[in-house]
């Protein structure tokens, strides 16, 4: 019997937006790319993370660990992404998975048009940096920006009336952090 090991690139490094008893490891994958393009429907045009396939890139996550609850509130959640498997040797990790793990990945189902006018979502921008803050420290996070397409879309600064649902409340110190790496959009 396997065990699926969900690949979380964007807002599933927030461990904040996972339910309690959620279980995660850090990893690095290889052969994939992010970038702001999936399409959530909404008040604006909006742009969620989406990763494609790039022989020469690699990017930071978290495997969260799947069975039961978990499982059905992740495919709930990420109802608009495609589900991939993946290869345990894609991965570089802290330690071994076991050998029922069955690594996968979300793709976008309708990944937005390259010419097609987008927004970042300030309180979506939010979860997923802080997120990658968190696990990954400041040279973490300089990884993501670096290692993310698309940071030129117009950014929505909906922080005080945050329209993404899971998001997060950030430190003063968080906050100027994510300021000094958000690349101006």
């Amino acid at each position: 019997m396997t065990t699926p090991y969900y690949f979380g690139f964007g807002s599933l490094v927030n461990d904040e937006t996972l339910p309690q008893n959620a279980r995660w490891l850090r990893a690095n994958l290889h052969g994939w790319r992010r970038a702001w393009r999936h399409p959530i429907p909404g008040s604006h045009p909006w742009a969620a993370m989406d990763v494609l396939p790039d022989p020469n890139a690699s990017i930071d996550g978290l495997l969260v660990v799947g069975g039961g609850e978990i499982d059905a509130y992740l495919v709930q959640r990420e109802s608009g992404y495609a589900s991939h498997a993946l290869a345990q040797k894609q991965f570089q990790l802290e330690q071994a998975l076991p050998a029922e793990a069955a690594p996968c990945l979300w793709t976008s189902k309708t990944p937005a048009p390259p010419d097609e006018k987008r927004y970042l979502m300030q309180s979506y921008v939010d979860v997923v940096m802080s997120g990658y803050l968190r696990h990954f420290g400041e040279p973490g996070l300089e990884r993501f920006v670096e290692s993310t397409d698309n940071w030129h879309l117009p950014v929505f600064d909906d922080r005080d009336d945050p329209q993404y649902p899971r998001a997060v409340s950030l430190s003063q110190q968080e906050r100027a952090i994510i300021k000094e790496h958000q690349p101006a959009g």
